[in-house]
This record gives C-alpha cells, sequence and structure tokens, in this order.
C-alpha cells in the first residue's frame, strides 16, 4: 500500500511539473524603440523587454525605429509574431510601411 501511495504522488508531481509550462528568461534592453501607430502618433518604449513576442498598443505600427545600442528587432504582420517578419537594426534601424502587429527584440 505504502508502495502504491508513494508512486502515485510521484507520478502526480511529475504530470504537474511537466504541464506547468516554465516561463521564457525575458529581460530588458538599454535604450528605447519607437512607433508610429496607424493614427500618426509617435510612441515610445524605453528599455523594452527581450525574448518575448510584444504587440504593438496601440497598432498597428506603419513606422519602426529600434534605438537599442546592441539589440536587433523583429516586426511582424501579425500579433504572435509568427508571420512575415522585419529585421530592424540597432543603433536607429528604421523601417517603414507595414502595418506591423507585433515586435520582438532580441
Amino acid at each position: 500500500m505504502r508502495i502504491r501511495t508513494t508512486l502515485g504522488t510521484l507520478t502526480g508531481a511529475f504530470l504537474l511539473l511537466v504541464a506547468v509550462p516554465t516561463s521564457a528568461h525575458a529581460s530588458t534592453a538599454n535604450g528605447q524603440i519607437e512607433y508610429i501607430d496607424a493614427q500618426g502618433n509617435t510612441q515610445q518604449i524605453l528599455n523594452p523587454t527581450t525574448g518575448v513576442c510584444e504587440t504593438f498598443a496601440p497598432g498597428p505600427a506603419t513606422k519602426f525605429i529600434n534605438y537599442t545600442p546592441n539589440n536587433l528587432a523583429l516586426v511582424y504582420t501579425d500579433s504572435d509574431c509568427a508571420d512575415n517578419q522585419t529585421t530592424v537594426s540597432s543603433q536607429g534601424g528604421t523601417v517603414t510601411g507595414g502595418p506591423w502587429y507585433s515586435y520582438y527584440v532580441s
């Protein structure tokens, strides 16, 4: 009986460990990114989060400027960083056009 209880507890703990996703290690980049939203307003994000997909709010973006000193950025035509990416270099790299709905800073 004790072995069955222990085995059941271990199995349950393992399943819980597998079922709970681990969080991505996110940090921040020095500097800022700027974008022009669909209404023509300039939006600024200071020290943007790196390593995670973010959506433009308000969005979409029609111009994107990467003022971080060392971080590449990617802009995407969908809201989950999956479709049609454009790379934006650091130190003032700029892209226009879009519309872009999400971005990722490496």
